[in-house]
This record gives structure tokens, C-alpha cells and sequence, in this order.
């Protein structure tokens, strides 16, 4: 909080307390109490001005130093908060002569572009369940990420991706230049505290002739990340 609310917050409670003193809202508020309780109700000794502003500068002070603790929490939260996304382009195809050359592996790049370490990162296409991954046998199922770390050669298995666009899309393909619509991955990992993160990324293919390959040009063919999108807090 500023110095200039404190001291506005300051004045607003000392002419509250004062109106609050001068229409006796104390003695009424302990005979209300006696009433409601079903006891009689008794002489009560009128606080002075000053003790009832020091009472409730108290509850005042606390609560400010309460919300100041707060934003501390908030502001420290964000300078640890991760946030991982998918860079650059996935490789499919290498064309020529007329002929489609799988690539020999896909490869994800991924990079945590947050203030904090990004933990158990995965990726898949299930927006809810991290524990399905789509990465080839010899893989990590899930890797750690410091701030600024990224990893370029995270390998995808063909097979399970195409199962993942398959679902998504609603319709059945068996190659990627079959894919005219976008579809989504999901990137799911966690702080140093624990707090879940989701990242969405779009994807697009590009690359693919309508009109088919045209003989002697070699060209790659790709899934190019449209956008990545943070769905926190999870």
C-alpha cells in the first residue's frame, strides 16, 4: 500500500472512531450483546475516545500488514511462476523426386520462458491427464527446465501424434498432409511449490501442394506452432 492511503486510511478511521464516540455506539453495542445473550442489562463504563481509537487502529494495523503480506506472497509468486512453450517447427517430410522421405525422427523443442524452474514437463494432447505422453520408447516421459532452458530433441513417436490429431479432429487420417485444420498439444508441468501450469499450443501443417509434388523440387514439409497459450491456473 502507498504512504498516501496509509495516511488517508489513517484520518477516515480517526473521524469514523470520533462519530462512533459521539453517538455512544459503544454502550449501545455491549447492551445489544447482554440483550440478545438474555442477560439484564448492566451499567457499562464508557471507553474514552482515545482507547477506542487505539482498539481499532490496532485491528487496522494488522489488517494492513496483512494485505502488504499478501502482495509480498502475490508479487514472489510471479517471479517464481514458470512457463513453458513449444518453439519453431516440427519437421514431418523431406520432399523430392517425387517421393515423401519421413524425417527420421520428429523432434519437439520446447523452452521454459518463465522466471522459475518448470518440473515433470510433458506433453501431450489431453488437456486433463499429464500422465499420457506421446514421445518415442528410448524418451524421457518428463523433464525438469530452469529458467530460460529449453530442450530441442525431445522425440515424438509418428504414431501416437497422428492418434492424438485423429481424436482431436474427428475424422481418420493416416498421413499428416491429410491434416487441413489445426489441432492442439497441451503442455503440463508444475512450480517448486507444487502449483500445477498448462500450456496450449496450436498447431498447423504447412507445406503440403494441393495439386501434388512437382518433380525435382525438394521441400519440408512441417507443423508450425500458431500460438502458445497459458490456461494457468490449473
Amino acid at each position: 500500500m502507498r504512504k498516501k492511503d496509509w495516511w488517508i486510511g489513517i484520518i477516515s478511521l480517526f473521524f469514523i472512531v470520533l462519530l462512533l464516540d459521539f453517538i455512544n455506539f459503544d454502550n449501545w453495542l455491549y447492551q445489544a450483546i447482554l440483550s440478545n445473550l438474555g442477560f439484564s442489562q448492566k451499567p457499562y463504563y464508557d471507553l474514552s475516545f482515545w482507547v477506542m481509537f487505539g482498539a481499532v487502529g490496532s485491528v487496522f494495523a494488522a489488517s494492513m500488514a496483512w494485505q502488504a503480506n499478501e502482495a509480498v506472497k502475490k508479487q514472489l509468486k510471479i517471479e517464481q511462476e514458470p512457463y513453458v512453450v513449444l518453439k519453431d517447427e516440427i519437421f514431418i517430410y523431406e520432399v523430392g523426386n517425387q517421393k515423401y522421405l519421413p524425417i527420421e525422427s520428429m523432434m519437439l523443442k520446447v523452452k521454459n520462458i518463465g522466471r522459475g524452474s518448470a518440473l515433470k514437463v510433458t506433453i501431450n494432447g489431453n488437456k486433463s491427464n499429464p500422465e499420457i505422453a506421446f514421445f518415442e520408447a528410448d524418451q524421457p516421459h518428463s523433464i525438469d527446465l530452469f529458467a530460460g532452458e529449453a530442450k530441442s530433441d525431445w522425440k515424438v513417436d509418428r504414431h501416437n501424434l497422428i492418434m492424438i490429431v485423429k481424436e482431436q479432429i474427428g475424422k481418420e487420417i493416416s498421413t499428416f498432409e491429410q491434416l487441413n485444420e489445426p489441432f492442439y498439444l497441451y503442455i503440463h508441468y508444475s512450480d517448486q511449490n507444487g502449483n500445477s501450469y498448462l500450456t496450449e499450443v496450436g498447431l498447423e501443417c504447412f507445406g503440403f501442394s494441393p495439386g501434388g509434388l512437382s518433380a525435382g523440387i525438394r521441400q519440408k514439409f512441417s507443423l508450425k506452432v500458431m500460438k502458445n497459450r497459458s490456461l494457468n491456473p490449473v
